[in-house]
């Protein structure tokens, strides 16, 4: 089964190839002659092709199996909100659909625009090109978005089991009364702890999972996402600026899967250490064996990995994604005043 599995991801992966093959052989033909204008479209051909080479990957050393069994939230997981996940698992496919459907929309748009413009002896033959060459990016711009959609639901279940967590950590704090039984506190503390344990684990397999896909597609993204604006205003007519209009779209819910999402499974992990020092801070006097014990659970956090990596170098967090603007901005801004100073 696992064979079958492979070998029709390869089918899709030989797919998306040919389509990255094909623009690239386009491009290298017509260098002299070439425009930022295509930009965008060469950047997320490769991102399709490199997305199915991680998900044959994944499928092969039994990545997707991992994140299923111990990284999504179940039924049985105590931190679990599992109706929570399970819609945001129902609904990321159809986030994929719409992503697909919109530019199949375009593509009809621009095969009829065509109908319009060239009609003579040579029109089946350009037509035919012409569809199965759309149908071949259009297979890519749909298998390129299943990825990013397992990263950005494995990010959102980690996120939800983070609020559950911290939810029961306070709902333990608040419960504590003046002269309850410290040891049975205790015990209870230690409960949720090895709980909370448990979800940075989940963290860190995750991230030992995604680090080389975020990498790599951030390396990519970036690139790209300085192109789309820039190529959407020297669009000259109407499909182009429908096309680079999409690649803008895309780019921007690139930024929010890959950054936003990520660095918000930080934020959380940090809630919890801010809502630890603030007991800290409440009970020093009051509960001696309950604070030691806090103090060194804190500790432990703050000496733990819990946020998802770029390669295993760089943290998903906020100020990471400050760092992605501060390199886009400027560029676009770069590019324009080339192009009006060309013009002019």
């Amino acid at each position: 089964m696992k064979a079958i599995r492979v070998c029709w991801s390869s089918r899709e992966l030989v797919l998306s190839l040919t389509v990255a093959v094909r623009t690239i052989d386009k491009f290298l033909a017509n260098l002299n002659s070439f425009d930022l204008i295509t930009s965008p479209s060469i950047g997320w051909t490769f991102q399709s092709g490199l997305a199915m080479t991680f998900l044959i990957y994944w499928q092969y050393n039994g990545s997707i199996g991992k994140i299923q069994q111990e990284v999504l939230v179940s039924k049985d997981n105590p931190n679990g909100n599992y109706s929570r996940v399970k819609r945001l698992v129902h609904m990321f496919p159809g986030v994929i659909v719409v992503s697909a459907a919109i530019p199949s929309i375009f593509i009809c748009l621009n095969v009829i625009e065509t109908i319009d413009k060239f009609w003579g002896r040579d029109y089946a033959k350009m037509m035919y090109i012409i569809i199965i060459r759309n149908l071949f990016i259009l297979h890519g711009l749909f298998v390129g978005h299943v990825p990013l959609y397992i990263f950005m639901t494995t990010m959102w279940s980690l996120i939800v089991e983070f609020d559950e967590s911290n939810r029961k950590f306070k709902e333990f704090f608040k419960s504590i009364k003046g002269g309850a039984d410290e040891e049975k506190t205790i015990d209870r503390f230690l409960t949720f702890s090895r709980s909370h344990y448990y979800l940075v684990k989940k963290v860190q397999k995750a991230d030992r999972i995604f680090k080389l896909f975020t990498l790599v597609m951030t390396g990519i993204w970036l690139p790209t996402t300085v192109f789309a604006p820039v190529a959407l205003l020297r669009s000259e007519w109407s499909m182009q600026v429908i096309f680079r209009l999409y690649d803008v779209v895309r780019s921007v819910f690139h930024f929010y899967g890959l950054c936003i999402v990520a660095a918000h499974v930080h934020t959380k992990s940090q809630i919890t250490t801010v809502l630890l020092n603030n007991e800290i801070c409440k009970r020093v006097g009051h509960s001696h064996s309950l604070v030691p014990c806090i103090k060194t659970f804190t500790e432990s956090l703050i000496h733990t990995n819990t946020s998802i990596t770029v390669g295993g170098m760089v943290a998903m967090r906020k100020s990471m994604i400050l760092t992605c603007l501060s390199l886009i901005v400027p560029y676009v801004v770069l590019f324009l005043q080339l192009r009006i100073g060309a013009m002019t």
